[in-house]
């Protein structure tokens, strides 16, 4: 659905999507299991219109996904404009460490400052609403 991390980091090794990327997708191993099984097609979603990828469930597995894996919106969560801030503030992390090994207290202090400046950008993302906490989802069956 989005989010700081793409479908590569997805894990269960009895789930794939149909492109076979592991993750959320299609019933197709474990005991007794196989695409045949799935007895639903659903999608997740969020109350602010995020969309995941289409999934052939099993009862069970749409049982699993729905109770662990539904607590909040990654979209939601992690929007463009806040990964964009946290990734300078990596940038900055790694520079203040590199200033740090080198004496540079100067240049730490300054680095510092920046770093500052964005978590106060992350704060006004959060209190204007941009970063949604606790977005629940829901499996929605499609056709």
């Amino acid at each position: 659905m989005g989010g700081r991390f793409g479908p590569e980091y997805a894990g269960h090794r009895m789930l794939h999507d149909q492109s076979g990327i592991r993750g959320l997708g299609i019933c197709q191993q474990g005991p007794g299991r196989s695409p045949a099984d799935a007895t639903r097609r659903v999608r997740m979603t969020c109350p602010h219109g995020h969309k995941g990828p289409i999934m052939d469930l099993c009862d069970f597995h749409f049982v699993v996904i729905q109770s662990k894996y539904s607590q909040t919106c990654t979209r939601c969560v992690m929007p463009e404009e806040s990964l964009q801030v946290e990734r300078e503030m990596e940038m900055i992390m790694r520079e203040v460490g590199e200033a740090a090994a080198a004496g540079d207290r100067a240049r730490v202090y300054a680095l510092q400052q920046g770093l500052n400046d964005r978590r106060q950008k992350m704060d006004e993302l959060v209190s204007r609403g941009v970063i949604k906490a606790h977005v629940p989802l829901t499996l929605v069956e499609v056709s």
